[in-house]
């Protein structure tokens, strides 16, 4: 029996008490008054502490998701940023084979026949004197 329905069972035994001139029946509907009080007073604070227990459950698990999103994405900014720098890496190594294929070129030429190298000749020193 819940609480509320033990408060009602107890003040219709104390209107059968005291209509009946009945000290008895009408003390047990006390008793079953209060207890029916008590018990609605317990439920309430059983209430409570679920609530109390479950809300910050459902925050723990918000915040889970929310930790759990921000890493899938830190993880998909990851994965985009190594593509990016696979794809320079790929690129200067292309770079750097051409780049070492005309310098094997201009190696494999005979001396007499290969292009400048493009570095400034040195300069002669003056024939004049100093001032």
């Amino acid at each position: 029996m819940n609480g509320r329905a033990e408060q009602l069972k107890g003040k219709d035994e104390k209107a059968v008490g005291k209509a009946t001139g009945s000290d008895e029946t009408q003390a047990r509907g006390t008793v079953h008054e209060a207890r029916g009080k008590a018990r609605e007073k317990v439920a309430d604070v059983r209430a409570e502490v679920k609530k109390a227990v479950d809300e910050p459950g459902e925050k723990v698990a918000e915040m889970k998701d929310k930790v759990q999103k921000s890493l899938d994405d830190a993880r998909e900014t990851i994965s985009e940023i190594k593509g990016e720098v696979q794809r320079g890496m790929d690129e200067a190594g292309q770079k750097i084979a051409e780049m070492k294929g005309g310098v094997q070129k201009w190696l494999d030429h005979p001396k007499e026949k290969r292009p400048p190298s493009g570095r400034a000749q040195p300069r002669r020193p003056s024939r004049r004197p100093p001032p």
